[in-house]
Formats: structure tokens, sequence, C-alpha cells
């Protein structure tokens, strides 16, 4: 294969056509989990979001719907990656718990005085999943970013 970029060789993974209108968030890989072992997340790699806010990847036997999006770099536990996301674009938004840890969400109801629409992330499933959360909250009502999902 010929050099394609200066200095290296490189090869499309999975990017045969882009859409440069698509949402795209720069998130940090999850840090280690056990000392001395980097979280790895590869070009292409779908990846789900740790309850801090940070990524990983997707593991065999997780709900489809925990999956954000597809990394557009790699990556190691601190370090950045771009990802490509399933949602369309993100609100501003209300915790609906006082524990709101960043991941799946649901609508719950909209807060006619604090204008803004509240979420829950407490029994979250495939049918009724709106969207992820990306940051937490440490009381109910915190504002919080939501990622819709299409």
């Amino acid at each position: 294969m010929p050099p394609t970029a200066l200095g290296d060789i490189t090869k499309s993974v999975f990017m045969h056509e882009v859409e440069a209108h698509k949402l795209h968030i720069e998130f940090t890989v999850r840090a280690q989990v056990t000392p001395g072992v980097d979280i790895v997340i590869k070009k292409g790699m779908p990846v789900k979001l740790h309850t801090d806010g940070t990524v990983q990847p997707v593991a065999t036997g997780d709900p489809t719907f925990h999956c954000i999006g597809i990394s557009e770099h790699d990556g190691v536990s601190g370090g950045n990656v771009t990802i490509a996301m399933k949602g369309f674009c993100s609100v501003t938004a209300l915790a609906k718990e006082a524990s709101f840890t960043a991941g799946p969400v649901k609508y719950y109801d909209y807060d006619l005085t604090k204008e803004r629409a509240r979420y829950s992330n407490s029994s979250v499933t495939y049918a009724n999943c709106n969207g992820w959360c990306l940051n937490s909250g440490t009381s109910a009502d915190d504002e919080v970013i939501i990622v819709l999902a299409t």
C-alpha cells in the first residue's frame, strides 16, 4: 500500500463517506480500572459512557442502547477521542434524580418555571431511552447535557 499521509501508511477503517453535519463530540477515555492496564479504544469501535462521563468500549452483552456512537480515533486511558454520535443534537436539561450519572436517559417531564425538560436515568430500557446524559448531577434539578437519540 503506498503512503497516503506524510510519514505513515494509513488505511480507511470505517469512514467511506463522511457527513460533516453530524454531531461529533470529544470525550476522555475512562481511567484505568486495573492499575497499569489502559482502557483502549480503536478507530471504528463502538463506545458507551461510563457513569463519570468518560467513554469506554461497548462490551459483548451490553444493551444496544448503551452505545453512544463510533470512535474516530485511537485512544487510551486519559486520552481524548472524537465520537461520531448516534444522537442528533445536545440540549441543556434538568436531572430528575439527586444522584444523576452519565449514561442513557428517558424523558420525565417539562418544568414550565425553569423552561427545561427533565430527564430520568432510573429504569431506562431500549423502549424508553430518549438519549444520553453526558455529565453527572449531585442534586435533583441540576442542569445536565443530554444528547437526544434519533
